[in-house]
């Protein structure tokens, strides 16, 4: 992507072959790093608010369970577990558990974030599944011969975050880039989809504003 005296200019792969497209205005939604990369002539201050953004990473597996009755783990919506391959448990299922008649059987997630997911990304998923299983087994036996099979996700993007006083860069990619304009999960003040979804919204409602301003 870049800019030109009209507007915006795209240059992508339909299936196999170069296109182009040409557009009065553009709003990126991607990734920080990934913006980076399509806006190859960023201004330096731009770059630099970019490369001071830092994603979270996880491997979550979750397991749906066979259990058949009301278990120790019912009241509990996150168990911490720092010192397994994974540094929690949740079970999003505790909110269905007060009162009534406990219906068998659950789901539980497990995840390990930051330098652990690190050392898991690139591993097999059964390889992750039986690390996280064995030691899942380790604060609940009883789920022994009860776990269904692991289901695992790999997201090497989750939050964005900075290093104490690297955020002060941010209000550069708040500011359109000419035709351009940045929306993202790091654009608010709590990142999150909400503030992502926000953030696209606003920005597209800066580009008809502009719009109408060339007119």
């Amino acid at each position: 992507m870049r800019r030109d005296v009209d507007g915006v200019v795209v240059d992508y792969l339909d299936g196999e072959c170069p296109a182009r497209l040409r557009a009065k205005r553009a709003i990126v939604t991607t990734p920080a790093d990934v913006a980076e990369r399509i806006i190859p002539d960023l201004p330096q201050q731009y770059r630099n608010a970019f490369n001071d953004i830092t994603y979270g990473r996880y491997v979550v597996v979750g397991f749906f369970t066979d259990e058949p009755g009301p278990q120790r783990w019912d009241d509990y919506f996150a168990v911490s577990t720092p010192q397994l391959s994974f540094q929690a448990m949740f079970n999003h299922a505790a909110a269905l558990r007060s009162g009534g008649d406990r219906k068998p059987g659950g789901a539980l997630a497990c995840f390990a974030g930051g330098v652990k997911a690190d050392a898991l990304l690139d591993l097999p998923g059964e390889e992750i599944v039986s690390q996280f299983a064995k030691d899942l087994l380790t604060v609940f036996p009883e789920l022994d011969g009860k776990l269904g099979e692991g289901i695992v996700r790999r997201h090497r993007r989750v939050v964005p975050f900075w290093a104490p006083g690297r955020r002060n860069s941010l209000p550069a990619l708040r500011d359109p880039l000419g035709p351009i304009y940045l929306a993202g999960d790091y654009q608010l003040d709590m990142p999150s989809l909400a503030d992502a979804a926000t953030s696209g919204e606003q920005s597209a409602k800066a580009v008809l504003a502009s719009l109408r301003q060339a007119r």
